[in-house]
């Protein structure tokens, strides 16, 4: 297709009829009517070479002409996908219904008459090359933002905690997995962890304000809040502190907050200290099999500059598995899903009783929930577990 930036009178027109005469006339009408650059060719073998040279914006092509008639053209044109949406304009002297539905079938975006009126032609090539640029300029458009949106996504997936920063937290004692699906090409969920300087684990998970690419925005502005993570990390609730102060600053006059979780793991006093702020409540899996609930609701943080958020404690032991999650689980559409955590959790149960090795529970348990609830999932799904002893 011709240039999206291009004006119309600068497009390639081509004119494809044996008649020289007809050629003649056909061209001059067009540069006449603004139109630069008109190439006028005798039969359509010429016009098939010519176009493997030069893409045309517009062909003018006839239907009667020897050794390979204009509807042969046409459908060797449409057949190749570099040419599937070049406007073509047949050009007959056979008129019947049949004739039309022919050049049609061929795949002709429009048929004149002959013998055909000047203004007529010229106007029917000035609306298809309109519509041909325009749909040129929209879809390099799409191709572009899809490929920036790609890269972003990468760019999102890679402030992820990676496998190498996973494999050191499992030296420390603590097994993390995790699966994201953002419901478009990007979103705001967000999670991290690290080693802090006494050997415990921090742990932070988030779900932004709002979906695509603003979401993906502030996710990244959150990411930059714990990374390199503050000195007071092992502190849940000085860093809930900076995160309010932080993300209020931020963005708290356009409505944007973060509901979360930042804990830390202490697996040598068998602990998970946290600060809650408003995300779904969490789950442990006890090594008896039972879920205990694990409450997250709270303010978001960012809504306010200050509020006072004490920690909270409990017990997480060895061969103990911690469940945090978006709000995706439990707000699908539709009869039969989950619409709470409670519902969740009696889903939840008997599934992770075939559970698999830890560092593969949270894609198993994703996989289990899309299979069955998938086509009513629309918001960002994200499902993070940490398990005490690998």
């Amino acid at each position: 297709m011709p240039d999206i930036l291009m004006p119309a009178a600068d497009a390639l027109i081509l004119v494809v009829d044996d008649e020289p005469l007809n050629r003649t006339i056909i061209e001059a009408l067009l540069r006449k009517g603004g139109f630069h650059d008109v190439v006028g060719l005798s039969d359509g073998a010429s016009a098939l070479a010519f176009v493997e040279e030069r893409v045309p914006a517009c062909i003018l092509l006839d239907v009667v002409m020897p050794e390979m008639d204009g509807l042969e053209v046409c459908r060797r044109l449409r057949a190749d996908p570099r040419f599937a949406r070049v406007p073509v304009i047949v050009q007959t002297a056979m008129s019947s219904p049949e004739d039309r539905r022919a050049a049609f079938a061929a795949g002709a975006s429009d048929v004149v008459a002959k013998p055909y009126d000047p203004l007529e032609l010229e106007a029917r090539v000035r609306v298809h090359l309109s519509n041909a640029l325009l749909s040129a300029g929209l879809l390099a458009y799409r191709a572009r933002m899809e490929a920036e949106l790609r890269e972003a996504r990468a760019l999102s997936e890679a402030v992820l905690p990676q496998p190498e920063t996973r494999a050191g937290i499992a030296g420390r004692g603590v097994t993390l997995s995790h699966y994201y699906l953002p419901c478009t090409t990007i979103g705001g969920d967000y999670w991290n962890s690290w080693v802090l300087a006494d050997g415990t684990v921090a742990l932070a998970v988030g779900d932004v304000s709002g979906h695509g690419v603003s979401a993906a925005l502030r996710m990244f502005a959150l990411h930059t809040l714990v990374t390199p993570p503050p000195p007071f990390g092992a502190d849940p609730s000085a860093v809930a502190a900076h995160l309010d102060r932080r993300l209020h600053a931020y963005g708290h006059h356009r409505g944007q907050y973060v509901a979360g979780v930042y804990g830390v793991i202490d697996r040598a006093r068998g602990r998970f200290r946290f600060v809650p702020g408003g995300l779904r409540d969490g789950f442990i899996r006890r090594r008896d099999g039972t879920l205990e609930a694990v409450p997250l609701s709270g303010l978001p943080f960012g809504l306010v500059a200050e509020t006072p958020r004490p920690a909270r404690d409990v017990a997480l032991a060895d061969g103990e598995t911690l469940i945090l999650y978006s709000d995706a689980l439990v707000e699908c559409e539709g009869l039969g899903r989950p619409r709470d955590e409670e519902e969740l959790s009696a889903w939840m149960a008997p599934l992770l009783v075939d559970a698999p090795p830890p560092d593969r529970l949270a894609p198993w348990l994703a996989d289990r929930f899309l299979a069955e609830f998938g086509d009513g999932v629309s918001d960002d799904l994200l499902i993070v577990t940490a398990t005490l002893g690998g």
